[in-house]
């Protein structure tokens, strides 16, 4: 059975709020019921739908957040010296939070660097050291 680990964030800002990165884990039997409840590209979906159908993807998946405040931000920026990398370490722990509760045969996560493979690599760097891949 194919399983899959996802992960995206929401709130760049240092200012404003909390960035929140999270990783959910899906396989075949969840991918269905996500389809039934009409769950697609939140570009695609009104406000109205998502949050009519959070709660029960809340229910129907397993998933991991990691939410960070702007003060922890500030810190960590201070230390990373760039959003990037910030951010390819927040989807890091997110997703070694999730291998440890289910393990995937493959992990997506959405670009969030114009540079090519920045995204990609920065996470897969962020994991070597903890998951060994």
């Amino acid at each position: 059975m194919t399983s899959k680990i996802g992960v995206d964030e929401s709130g760049k800002g240092d200012y404003f709020g909390y960035l929140i990165v999270v990783a959910i884990y899906t396989d075949e039997n969840t991918e269905k019921k996500l389809k039934e409840i009409g769950v697609k590209d939140s570009k695609k979906l009104s406000d109205v739908k998502i949050k009519k159908i959070a709660p029960q993807i809340k229910k129907i998946c397993k998933y991991e957040i990691i939410k960070i405040s702007p003060e922890k931000y500030n810190s960590l920026y201070r230390k990373f010296r760039n959003l990037n990398k910030l951010l390819a370490w927040a989807h890091a722990r997110a997703i070694e939070n999730m291998l440890k509760r289910r393990k995937a045969n493959i992990v997506i996560s959405d670009k969030f660097s114009n540079i090519a493979t920045c995204s990609s690599n920065s996470i897969s760097s962020s994991l070597e050291s903890k998951v060994g891949i």
